[in-house]
């Protein structure tokens, strides 16, 4: 086992040279450079690394030898390629070789236990694509439009697993089953719609809705339960999510109001993945639906938030610290400007503490020739009536290299250091 003392950890990923149909097998393969031994850490990375390798080689093999041109940036295409990675790792041959200090970690899987995993895998997806297509005929002519979207869309997500020719609708039929299914979907979804009792969001961030906040769907004015929706912000993170009830409604008073400005928008999508189990982020678009898929759209109206703020900054070298990043009131004004809040006083009750301390500190490296200056605290954005939701952030904020002997531009340290620090709030009350 090598005994070097660990400096860092590289990881390069490399694959084989293809070859003729059916005549290679696959491999991820991880390169790690070695300055201390092997150990578990080390070993977990060794094999993520490899794994991800090998999923790229699994959609190459696919390409080759089986289905021409998988889309593969396709994310339903690439959860079913996760799936049947999933399938083959089990009876997968894992090496691993040094050479000086380089660290070979490969995951192997032959041209049979691919053909093998595919075949299982194809079972399975035409098995419940067909069993779901077949529901839906059921559920379309029963008028239950509840349960021709949710099997169509279902049926569309397991058929997209299926490798190889395309899939019939039955054995011994001649009808193919994506384009028919897709035909029904796209039909189906382009009379959707949404309606809600109001199109505004009313309370305070960090709170649930004060009003009454609900979305329908609908088909032809008929209400459609069970159908999955998910709530996101135009920044694409997903503020709430569920399904219709038996009214066809979705409530959204459980939803805790992030930390927006007011006139913010969210948007209401239908959420085929979740219809599907699937816990990844795709779209109808991406099973083939055309043509504009409906949404809905609301607004916050916010009251701003009261919020106290514990600030305190130190140096630890002879440095000045300058008065607008000695005291709070950048901060202060940061948080009323930009983050649609109120600084609370002495007797106010308020909703959202910020907790922040910062240190200055300045060394010399002689070897280097260089002055370093480094701004590090720690951040801590306390919700009053959440306290679960608590967020802590520890470590540098900024730090930056001068040449030794020259003037050092405190100012624009500073500057840029608030500037970090302001940043660094700004995406903690986003995960909030």
């Amino acid at each position: 086992m090598c005994k070097y003392f660990l400096v860092g950890v590289l990881i390069l990923c490399a694959s084989v040279t293809v070859s003729p149909l059916f005549g290679r097998s696959a491999q991820g393969v991880s390169l790690i450079k070695l300055t201390t031994p092997v150990n578990a850490e080390i070993t977990a990375r060794a094999k993520k690394a490899a794994t991800d390798s090998l999923r790229i080689e699994l959609y190459a093999w696919i390409n080759e030898n089986v289905q021409k041109q998988w889309d593969i940036a396709n994310p339903v295409r690439r959860a079913h390629v996760a799936a049947l990675l999933d399938k083959c790792l089990p009876s997968a041959e894992i090496t691993s070789k040094i050479e000086l200090r380089d660290w070979y970690y490969t995951i192997a899987l032959s041209q049979e236990q691919i053909v093998t995993a595919i075949t299982q895998y194809n079972q399975i997806c035409d098995s419940m694509a067909r069993g779901f297509y077949a529901q839906a005929v059921v559920a379309e002519s029963k008028h239950d439009y509840s349960g021709y979207y949710s099997n169509l869309v279902q049926s569309l997500f397991n058929a997209y697993g299926h490798v190889g020719d395309s899939l019939l609708c039955e054995p011994d039929s001649t009808k193919l089953l994506i384009p028919d299914a897709l035909e029904r979907l796209t039909a189906l979804v382009h009379k959707l719609s949404f309606f809600s009792p109001s199109m505004v969001v009313v309370g305070k961030p960090g709170s649930e809705p004060s009003n009454n906040c609900a979305v329908k769907v609908l088909f032809d004015s008929i209400p459609l339960h069970g159908v999955s929706l998910c709530v996101i912000l135009p920044s694409g993170k997903k503020v709430a999510m569920g399904k219709t009830d038996a009214g066809g409604q979705l409530g959204l008073n459980s939803m805790t109001i992030p930390y927006v400005v007011n006139g913010s928008f969210l948007y209401v999508k239908l959420d085929p993945a979740s219809q599907c189990g699937d816990g990844g982020e795709w779209r109808l678009k991406n099973l083939g639906v055309t043509g504009t898929v409906p949404d809905h759209m609301l607004m916050f109206k916010i009251s701003a938030p009261l919020c106290a703020i514990h600030y305190a900054v130190n140096a630890v070298s002879d440095l000045a610290i300058p008065p607008d990043f000695a005291t709070a009131s950048n901060l202060e004004k940061f948080l009323r400007d930009s983050c649609n809040m109120r600084i609370a006083g002495p007797s106010d009750l308020y909703d959202l503490v910020f907790d922040v301390t910062v240190q200055i500190s300045r060394y010399e490296h002689d070897a280097s020739s260089e002055t370093r200056c480094k701004t590090e605290g720690s951040i801590m954005i306390q919700p009053v009536r959440h306290a679960e939701k608590a967020l802590v952030k520890q470590g540098i904020i900024f730090e930056k290299a001068y040449e030794t002997g020259r003037d050092i531009p405190y100012g624009a340290f500073f500057w840029e250091s608030a500037g970090r620090l302001r940043t660094m709030i700004r995406s903690m009350l986003n995960d909030i």
